[in-house]
């Protein structure tokens, strides 16, 4: 925000600053007199300069005339007109939209903001939603597929129940791929005019993810700004990239800031999208001349020129000013000597080499490099999520391998398969197929003996447990499947009934988003990527 103040500065009227070169010879010609004065000082003894000399010495001598000077400057940048920003198109409210664009994977789950990433998230977004007052809203979400969970609205208060029932449960691929949400984001701002803000919220991107958002917004007059999901001062099982998104807001142009426990980013949001939407208006709202608060320091200073002691009083004011706004200590970013000669891949590379994989995994910023250190280091579950940033099939594999390693079987078999089906050649992928599929028949035969043997054995739900059977089907009986049937007179007429549906709609809601998302994907609109070659989507 402050460099685009500083690319919008000009002068209104920029011939009343060649009143400054009056000023100057006057400044000139006091420097001249006072030094041939301290001349003839220099002339004279030491002891009869003190008894010559009346009054005070130095600069606190013309204090008086310094803050004239420097009244003068003011004033005449006052008459000069400076300006950085235009006046409100009356037509503004139509042009501020906002698509808000929202992480959904795992690793959206993690505690080190509480109660989670993805429930403050949610927050956030309402809270943004209940301070913005004018614009459009749009909301997309993303894991390994991207969709758009509402379009363009004015209409805030349908995001609440919608934003309930959004969860990665909801989401039909894992993965964590925001560059699928960039052609989503050109279709609906295509029949928009005006240039709108984008809202990610995330705990980290990967590097196609980067380059997407990089090679679209460099073409598009759309402003970025990234809200990042976490704490970097809380250890989490799957860190906090703030670093990734800091750098990927600085090469798009953008801004980017964590959440914090107040309101503030908040309010981060909302003025960072009102002030690309007014220095994006139209050319013809005349510039807003910014100079008549400064009048009042003039003012201040020529009232009290005529009082005795004025100095005393304007050096205690200056002194207890200077000292309110000291800026408060920065603490030090932690620095490692290896920054100065190697980057964080290669100090990486010396660690895996090592075999130092946990502090390689750590170091590396590339996500396939992280990925392969925590398997190696025998961390599963964050090797997984790593793995599933990358949309390849070398990412799956290694996947695949780390929900084998975590005992989850069945998820373990149906990736490999899922590679088989794509490349029935890829090196490994039916071996370990079978692999798979073997181990979980050991399990099921198991499982059926203990039963026909009539042993008790607790059962309980999977949950986030690791499924390492298909285990047994479930007889539901007839009534169980017996629906109430409603009409719409009953609905309108009985209060209770419409409660009752109400309810059941938004319980059906999660079904209706998963069911949703998964045909989008089969049809391949979730997987599209950006091409900016031609602007075109490519599958």
């Amino acid at each position: 925000m402050e460099f685009e103040i500083i690319k919008q500065f000009h002068f209104l009227r920029p011939l009343f600053l060649w009143l400054l070169v009056p000023v100057l010879v006057f400044i000139y010609i006091n420097w001249r007199s006072t030094e041939k004065q301290q001349d003839w000082m220099n002339v004279l003894p030491a002891h009869l300069v003190s008894v010559l000399r009346v009054g005070e010495s130095g600069w606190s001598k013309q204090l008086p005339l310094k803050l004239g000077l420097l009244a003068c400057f003011i004033f005449i940048f006052i008459i000069a007109g400076p300006a950085w920003h235009k006046q409100a198109s009356p037509f503004g409210e139509d042009a501020a939209n906002m698509i808000i664009v929202v992480d959904v994977s795992e690793s959206m789950l993690q505690k080190d903001v509480a109660p989670n990433r993805l429930l403050r998230a949610k927050q956030k977004i309402l809270d943004i939603l209940d301070l913005r007052k004018t614009g459009q809203t749009g909301l997309i979400v993303f894991s390994g597929s991207a969709h758009i969970a509402m379009p363009l609205t004015k209409d805030q208060q349908v995001f609440s129940p919608l934003l309930e029932s959004i969860s990665p449960k909801v989401m039909p691929r894992e993965g964590k791929f925001a560059q699928y949400t960039v052609p989503l984001i050109e279709n609906m701002l295509k029949e928009i005019t005006s240039p709108s803000t984008i809202l990610l919220l995330t705990d980290g991107v990967n590097e196609a993810s980067s380059m997407a958002f990089s090679n679209y917004l460099s073409n598009s007059p759309n402003q970025l700004l990234i809200l990042g999901i976490g704490n970097e001062k809380v250890q989490a099982d799957i860190p906090y990239e703030y670093q990734t998104l800091k750098k990927l807001a600085s090469d798009t142009g953008g801004a980017f800031r964590s959440i914090s426990a107040d309101n503030d980013d908040v309010e981060w949001v909302v003025k960072k999208a009102e002030y690309n939407m007014l220095i994006s208006a139209d050319n013809t709202m005349p510039w807003v001349d910014s100079g008549y608060p400064l009048t009042f320091l003039v003012a201040l200073v020529f009232l009290s020129w005529f009082r005795k002691g004025f100095l005393v009083k304007w050096c205690l004011i200056i002194g207890f000013t200077s000292i309110s706004m000291a800026p408060a200590p920065v603490q030090a970013a932690q620095w490692n000597f290896m920054d100065l000669w190697l980057t964080a891949d290669q100090q990486g590379q010396l660690l895996f080499e090592k075999q130092q994989y946990s502090e390689a995994a750590n170091t590396f910023e590339t996500t396939s490099w992280k990925a392969a250190s925590y398997y190696l280091a025998g961390e599963y579950d964050l090797a997984q999520n790593y793995f599933l940033r990358e949309d390849s099939l070398s990412a799956k594999f290694g996947a695949a391998a780390a929900l084998a390693h975590q005992r989850e079987y069945v998820a373990a078999r149906a990736m490999y398969q899922e590679i088989v089906s794509a490349d029935p050649e890829f090196p490994g992928a039916q071996q370990n197929a079978e692999l798979m599929q073997s181990i979980i028949d050991q399990i099921d035969q198991f499982s059926e003996s203990q039963s026909n043997n009539n042993e008790d054995l607790s059962s309980k739900e999977l949950g986030d447990e690791p499924q390492t059977s298909e285990g047994s089907e479930t007889q539901v009986s007839q009534e169980q499947l017996i629906e109430e049937t409603l009409s719409s007179e009953d609905i309108m007429n009985n209060e209770e009934l419409s409660e009752k549906w109400m309810k059941r709609v938004e319980s059906n809601l999660e079904t209706f988003l998963g069911s949703k998302f998964y045909y989008q994907l089969e049809d391949g609109n979730a997987t599209m990527e950006y091409s900016s070659d031609d602007k075109a989507l490519s599958e």
